[in-house]
């Protein structure tokens, strides 16, 4: 079994995952405004608006490609794969998975307007949508927000399930520990300057995600969270790698 195998293997996963997606949204779509036409009369409503369904998309994408990383590995272990080989496939087939379902999902939200009785809103869209004068570049420049918002969460997932894999009982209450110790000392630090620390951290917050002012007017650039997810995930990426070096079949087992 090659790399393009494996990959080919997660990525008709995805497709499923995928279609079963979009199915429960089609279903709903027809569903719920068919009840609520029923419930509220001829009088009533039966349209219905799905509200930033991207965030849900976004968990979705992230949970299938950590659970087609680990769920597989025991597999491809007995095939006598390198671990090299496997870390390409699983970071690969996340990143195609990932623009299949972004794909999927730009789609759905062009052909809705063509629906009388569901609609698709996104904050997201709305927010990063009209930054540059040119119509074509806020689309490329939005899809790959989203492309790249689902790939990190995508890779972080992968990146933490990895770890648990790696870590034993008493190491795991250790870590757990420590993060309660590093929050609550960053707690400390920030009630002894309250304002400075708040300040600071939401200027940093406003240029990760693009926060720009003309006048009266606020904008959000994309340009800025795609660069700045893309280095993240890159870091991730690597720590991945190191991490797929560390695990053995005794690892699988115990979990």
């Amino acid at each position: 079994m090659t790399i393009y195998t494996m990959t080919k293997f997660k990525l008709k996963k995805y497709i499923q995952h995928a279609g079963i997606f979009w199915l429960t949204i089609a279903t709903m779509s027809i569903v719920i405004p068919a009840i609520l036409f029923f419930c509220a009369g001829t009088s009533g409503t039966s349209s219905f608006s799905f509200e930033n369904i991207e965030i849900l998309l976004f968990f979705f994408i992230a949970m299938v490609s950590s659970s087609l990383s680990i769920q597989y590995l025991p597999l491809f272990f007995q095939y006598n794969l390198s671990r090299k080989s496997q870390f390409i496939s699983s970071v690969l087939s996340a990143l195609l998975g990932s623009t299949l379902f972004c794909i999927a999902y730009f789609i759905t939200i062009n052909l809705t307007p063509l629906l009388s009785n569901v609609s698709i809103k996104s904050d997201l869209i709305n927010f990063y949508s009209h930054y540059f004068s040119n119509h074509l570049a806020n689309q490329v420049l939005v899809f790959l927000l989203f492309l790249s918002i689902s790939y990190t969460l995508s890779i972080f997932i992968i990146v933490f399930r990895t770890t648990l894999l790696l870590l034993s009982k008493l190491q795991k209450i250790i870590c757990i520990v420590i993060i309660i110790v590093i929050s609550q000392l960053v707690s400390l630090t920030s009630t002894d300057s309250p304002a400075t620390f708040s300040l600071t951290l939401v200027e940093v917050l406003k240029h990760l995600i693009g926060y720009t002012q003309n006048g009266q007017e606020v904008s959000l650039n994309p340009l800025n969270p795609v660069v700045y997810l893309s280095i993240f995930t890159l870091i991730l990426i690597g720590c991945y790698y190191f991490l797929m070096n560390k695990i053995e079949m005794r690892h699988l087992i115990k979990n």
